[in-house]
């Protein structure tokens, strides 16, 4: 007697039938397989970099090693709320910190710098963080070498790994020597101590290298004068923020007068972990900050949605093609097949599909990624810094879920038709259509939200584009200076250019630099933004002048100001009156028209403004207008000539007043690109879900529909009776569509932009024109061939 296969032979025949079942059921449907592979690895591509652009906020400053224990300390200043932050610390308050309080293993600080330097016969101007010889002990920074010297000499430097290769073209590069220029051209020569392994973009120190803190006592700027950009503190495990930001206030509580000369009230410590989400409210600090919230969540939402639409679109396929496969399934169930077994070969078959859909969303994802990364000029998305085993948790998880999903619904309908009334094709899955259905309206709904969001963002970037600032943008450079003795210089050389309609300096760059304050006027206090500006800067920008005269040159000499109308209106109008600006009593000399202190976004509306003058010593900038009609591009290139000649060894640094749009253009662009990608995606995804279930729904109905013909229905009875549930849907789906988006909208543009559209009912005609037109294109044709089908063929084959 001859023995039958073994258990392992039996497993292995039942797997190369469900490989071999899965490649005729991929043949036999190879259109709705392919859609359905491409909807899905859309939203899975979309999804995975969602889910790394959210781990990119979420991991911020995790990098370092004792992130948990380590905060950083900020100023609150008087007269301003504890909402009002200042990232600054004088030198003199940092250091008295350092070693006083028992709860602190160590303190350090930080400040942002540029230096020049010269690597042959190339000069580069760099980004420098000053560090005091504790920092590397506090954030445990990883060299190429396997070891950090936690101390800072002097006379070295250590190079980040972008930096050695820009400069070296290898990490390999330590012992080598570098020239330092200094302000007056004199070189010396510094040792490159050591070479950072690549650090990602989601850590809040941005620095090309790091140099001493002890090398400032050497610049220009007296060393008491000193701001720390950044006072830092790592305790023990048991340490409580609250605990420490009492004992660091207790410090101090017996030198206010200290604390009084600094106009600081009180500090605050916000732990490292907690600080990129703060940052863009600390003033005066310049790190990197985490991305807005807003951003991550509309990028998570874009992302799920056309996921969720993938996956509706898939069951609403899968009940349509497994509809066609009931008579396989029923013989083989007649056969001795087990429904375990046909369940666990259409699961087979589910997941096999999803997995392709995966794989092919990966593919997607990492050829999207520069794109993405490009269009946000940060390096988000980058594998390097993601454990391999978070990747692959994050793989499975989502292949699980997607799978589940998609396969649930229509699973429960297979277990449940009878194998007899299928073989005699008078039974369907037991589907009453209710959940297909619902699913497309959903899909529409989401159709609707996203072409709704497109056409209001296209009209907002119109709008934020034309949007009057105030002051002139198009035809001003300015050129930062590196130090006082420059303006002169570039002044003298530039003030006999016949194409230069204006020139002049100015401490503080409209669109770029303000700090907010308090004014104090009657006896009353009031906020206000300041900004303290050069002689001649505000015609150079053309400010406009409603009441009063502008600066004259010793402005500054006779305690000068002029307000805004914003201002001018809440003190009721106060020309040649007088005001106090930190405690000093202050002249209104003039009035000008508001105008935007800073870029058209976020919070940065329109505030009450103080403009005073600044001493010539205190210029930072060189601010020129040319005439209208210049190529600003051919004239900034000759200002630049003229600069190294001037300045050979200081790298020029100046932009156009344009620079200020950059911000909103970054963002408006970013908005477009995601709504635009969303709504095609949705587009595409609907139209398909759409003809499945439309195809399903045709099929279910063909017998009805030749009966009613030969009873005398006419084309367009059959029509209407066809389009007539899918109507309501179709109605139901626009509405909720319109509804959620609208609400949506408002929320996003509210959190954006400062100063946006009012949307209303004029912006609903647009998504309900398109998704009709798109509703029409995708079953017309089914619906025309539905009622025209010949009713005898069909009946004789029934």
């Amino acid at each position: 007697m001859t023995s039958g296969p073994t258990f392992d032979e039996n497993e292995t025949h039942m797997w190369s039938n469900y490989f071999i079942s899965v490649f005729r059921h991929w043949k036999k449907n190879g259109t709705y397989i392919i859609l359905n592979i491409l909807s899905l690895s859309a939203g899975v591509g979309l999804s995975l970099m969602a889910v790394l652009n959210a781990n990119f906020n979420l991991t911020f400053n995790h990098f370092f090693k004792e992130a948990d224990h380590i905060y950083r300390v900020v100023a609150i200043h008087d007269g301003l709320s504890e909402e009002d932050l200042i990232g600054e610390i004088p030198k003199t308050l940092a250091d008295r910190v350092s070693g006083q309080l028992s709860a602190i293993d160590h303190t350090t600080q930080y400040i942002n710098g540029r230096h020049t330097f010269r690597v042959g016969e190339r000069v580069y101007e760099e980004t420098v963080g000053f560090v005091d010889d504790q920092f590397l002990t506090v954030f445990q920074y990883h060299s190429t070498i396997g070891s950090m010297k936690h101390s800072m000499q002097v006379n070295s430097i250590i190079l980040s790994h972008e930096l050695a290769l820009k400069w070296m073209g290898t990490p390999d590069c330590i012992g080598q020597m570098v020239e330092l220029v200094g302000s007056d051209g004199s070189i010396q020569n510094i040792k490159i101590e050591n070479v950072l392994d690549p650090i990602p973009d989601n850590t809040s120190f941005r620095f090309s290298c790091l140099m001493s803190l002890d090398r400032l006592e050497k610049s220009d700027q007296p060393f008491e004068t000193l701001m720390t950009d950044g006072v830092f503190l790592k305790t023990g495990p048991s340490a409580k923020s609250s605990n420490i930001e009492h004992s660091l206030n207790a410090l101090f509580s017996n030198e206010s007068e200290l604390l009084a000369s600094h106009s600081i009230a009180s500090f605050k410590v916000i732990p490292i972990i907690d600080w990129p989400y703060q940052e863009n409210r600390i003033k005066r600090s310049h790190f990197m900050q985490g991305l807005h919230p807003a951003s991550v969540l509309g990028t998570f939402a874009t992302a799920i949605s056309i996921l969720l639409l993938s996956c509706f679109n898939y069951v609403n396929t899968s009940i349509s093609t497994t509809q066609k496969r009931l008579r396989e399934m029923a013989v083989r169930k007649v056969m001795g097949a087990r429904n375990a077994q046909l369940l666990s070969q259409w699961w087979f078959e589910n997941y096999l599909t999803i997995l392709v859909a995966m794989l092919l969303g990966c593919l997607l994802a990492y050829i999207l990624t520069p794109a993405y990364n490009a269009m946000l000029e940060l390096n988000i998305i980058s594998i390097a810094f993601v454990p391999v085993w978070q990747l692959m948790s994050l793989f499975f998880s989502l292949w699980l879920t997607i799978g589940l999903l998609c396969g649930l619904y229509p699973a429960m309908l297979l277990s449940e038709f009878n194998a007899l009334d299928a073989i005699r094709k008078r039974t369907k899955l037991k589907s009453n259509g209710v959940i297909a259905k619902v699913f497309i309206a959903l899909q529409l709904a989401m159709t609707v939200y996203t072409m709704y969001c497109l056409f209001v963002f296209l009209e907002n970037s119109q709008y934020v584009s034309k949007l009057d600032r105030g002051y002139e943008i198009g035809w001003v450079i300015n050129i930062p200076l590196q130090h006082p003795g420059q303006f002169s210089k570039l002044y003298n050389e530039l003030n006999n250019w016949t194409a230069i309609n204006n020139l002049s300096g100015t401490a503080d760059a409209i669109g770029f630099n303000s700090v907010r304050t308090q004014i104090s006027y009657q006896e009353m206090e009031y906020d206000a933004v300041h900004v303290s500006l050069g002689h001649q800067y505000p015609e150079t920008l053309s400010l406009r002048l409603i009441d009063g005269t502008t600066f004259g040159k010793n402005s500054w000499n006779r305690n000068e100001v002029i307000i805004n109308e914003m201002l001018a209106e809440k003190l009721d109008h106060p020309l040649n009156s007088t005001l106090n600006l930190y405690g000093q009593p202050m002249r209104v000399i003039g009035i000008v028209e508001d105008f935007a202190h800073r870029p058209i976004m976020l919070g940065n509306k329109l505030r009450p403004m103080v403009l005073t003058a600044a001493t010539a010593e205190s210029y930072r900038y060189l601010s020129l207008r040319v005439a209208d009609g210049i190529d600003m591009i051919a004239f900034d290139q000759e200002v630049e000539d003229l600069w190294y000649s001037l300045f050979p060894y200081q790298l020029y640094q100046g932009f156009m007043q344009q620079k200020v749009l950059k911000p909103l253009d970054t963002t408006t662009g970013i908005t477009l690109t995601i709504n635009t990608v969303s709504a095609v995606l949705s587009v595409l995804i609907s139209m398909i879900g759409l003809y499945s279930l439309m195809s399903l729904h045709i099929q279910k109905h063909l017998k009805e529909f030749g009966i009613r013909k030969i009873l005398g229905a006419t084309v367009g009875q059959i029509a209407i009776m066809i389009n007539k549930e899918m109507l309501i849907y179709f109605a139901c789906a626009v509405v909720v569509g319109i509804v959620a988006s609208d609400w949506v909208v408002n929320k996003v543009l509210d959190i954006i932009y400062s100063y946006h559209i009012s949307t209303g009912m004029h912006h609903w005609g647009l998504p309900v024109i398109f998704m009709t037109i798109m509703v029409a294109i995708t079953i017309g044709k089914l619906i025309w061939r539905a009622a025209h089908i010949n009713p005898a063929h069909h009946l004789r084959y029934e």
